[in-house]
């Protein structure tokens, strides 16, 4: 998904509702933790990174060349 297209899906998953599920979004860009936020609250969302090492062999081809990746993610208010 491309940055552009994050509010409408954002709109596609719905408001929060209040159930205590939030959404996690591990896009790279700008604006697109503020994006969701805006459409289901920032309680809502997670924002998160992912950590791995990656290198481009040749076209079309991807190797893992560090050690294990890691995701990490968390509330806007800091917790």
């Amino acid at each position: 998904m491309k940055s552009y297209d994050t509010e409408l899906a954002a709109r596609a998953l719905g408001a929060a509702d209040g159930s205590g599920h939030g959404r996690v979004t591990l896009q790279n860009g700008i604006d697109n933790v503020e994006a969701i936020a805006s459409v289901v609250g920032s309680g809502a969302v997670l924002a998160g990174a992912v950590y791995i090492a990656l290198q481009l062999s040749s076209p079309g081809v991807v190797l893992r060349t560090g050690g294990p990746g890691r995701i990490v993610f968390g509330e806007l208010s800091g917790p």
